[in-house]
């Protein structure tokens, strides 16, 4: 699989501190044209999704915000990522955006939910997609991440304790090092905040365990693990 670059983490970074500071737009839009102009780069299209990701991450608001075509800045992002993928079907980071951005933007963007159902059916196909083109490839510690979104989801969907452990297994199955990447750590983590924050998840104290391995330097999964153990 196309893994993770430092480049992916120094646009990522970039576009998300513009973003915090309402310096984003001009950045944005920018790549949004070169990838209209570079319509034959099967990987154009990547930092301008990316940079609107890192745009919707540090303003959760813009994923409403409607362009003058009438488009928002969800479909905006789901629509490159398709692009993307179906050039590049192995991009890891890509797909993983696509499952994240199904997982956490209906959930709390009332102006979609009409499309939550079909978001939801799109969202597990792309997790079992990704489940095993990962399986196929050499491990990376970051493919935990995609596992504890497959636990969140088995624990979400009553499939039993026995179902989300399987994947909390398969999350901690390989090699675990700090993740190198700490502006992207913030997408990364957030299936682990998430499990963690479940009190009575299945296996919770290994997803906190693993989670202070994987992002050591990430200040709200120290905060969530901290508190737990000062408690």
């Amino acid at each position: 699989m196309r893994p993770i670059s430092q480049q992916d983490e120094e646009l990522f970074r970039t576009v998300f501190v513009a973003a915090k500071m309402g310096r984003a737009d001009a950045l944005v839009a920018r790549l949004g044209d070169r990838y209209t102009e570079e319509w034959d780069n099967p990987e154009a299209g990547f930092p301008y999704a990316l940079a609107l990701m890192a745009a919707l991450n540090a303003d959760a608001k813009r994923a409403q915000t409607v362009d003058a075509n009438g488009q928002s800045g969800y479909l905006q992002l789901i629509e490159t990522l398709d692009d993307v993928l179906y050039n590049v079907p192995d991009h890891w980071l890509g797909r993983y955006c696509r499952v994240t951005i199904r997982v956490l933007l209906p959930a709390f963007s009332a102006a979609y939910q009409e499309y939550l159902s079909e978001e939801r059916a799109k969202l597990h196909a792309d997790l079992t997609e990704l489940l095993d083109r990962q399986s196929h490839a050499r491990w990376q510690p970051y493919f935990a991440c995609t596992c504890l979104v497959a636990a969140r989801l088995a624990h979400e969907d009553g499939q039993g304790d026995a179902r989300t452990e399987e994947f909390v297994d398969r999350a901690a199955g390989g090699p675990a090092r700090p993740i190198p990447f700490p502006t992207l750590g913030a997408v990364l983590a957030q299936p682990f905040l998430v499990a963690y924050a479940i009190p009575d998840f299945p296996a919770r104290p290994r997803v906190g365990a693993l989670m202070s391995t994987l992002f050591p330097d990430l200040a709200a999964a120290r905060a969530r693990v901290g508190a737990e153990h000062a408690g």
